[in-house]
């Protein structure tokens, strides 16, 4: 179990960059900039943007307050998840236990999840959005090259030629988790001696 103040402490480690664009007209809030690992969402993908989401989320969330909510909501929501993909679901998970201490203290081996987990939801936006507008938008690619972007690239024999952000984002997961819950060394056999 941990509590609130956890799941907000997960969530402001990984910020929303300001849009470089001059023309963007949507102001990022403070809270949704804030980014206490120093790490941005598109450093984990450069689809990943505000510019990106902007244009391909929902119209009626497009106004400024709206926006800024939505990105919030979905930076919390990042956070819920890896949480309960890196301790809840994990096979020593103590539902008794309280990981508020180990989460302040391991607060950095979620940055990794998160930042590949909200670039997965950017790029499932662009895939996914029916919304068209005037401005041309990175969608424009298409739809097998984004599918790419997030599943990567296997030869005929199945072996990985690209890794995709699913496998990025699980391999991420899987980090954090061997350090939150180390693996005893069992010797399994007879003695030598």
């Amino acid at each position: 179990m941990y509590s609130e103040s956890s799941k907000i402490l997960i969530s402001k480690r990984v910020g929303w960059s300001v849009p470089t664009d001059s023309l963007f007209s949507v102001e990022i809030s403070e809270d949704n900039q804030t980014a206490t690992s120093g790490r941005y969402v598109n450093s984990f993908h450069e689809l990943a943007t505000v510019e990106n989401l902007f244009f391909t989320i929902n119209e009626n969330k497009t106004g400024e307050e709206e926006f800024n909510r939505a990105l919030d909501s979905m930076r919390k929501q990042g956070a819920i998840e890896v949480l309960n993909k890196v301790l809840d679901q994990h096979e020593d998970y103590d539902f008794d236990k309280d990981y508020d201490s180990e989460i302040e203290k391991y607060q950095s081996l979620f940055d990794e999840p998160l930042g590949y987990l909200l670039a997965i939801k950017s790029i499932e936006l662009l895939v996914s959005s029916n919304r068209s507008n005037a401005v041309e938008r990175n969608s424009k690619l298409s739809f097998q090259m984004l599918k790419m972007e997030l599943e990567g690239v296997k030869n005929d024999n199945g072996h990985c030629i690209s890794e995709g952000l699913n496998s990025k984002f699980y391999t991420a997961l899987k980090n954090a988790q061997k350090k939150i819950f180390p693996k005893q060394i069992e010797i399994i056999g007879d003695s030598v001696w």
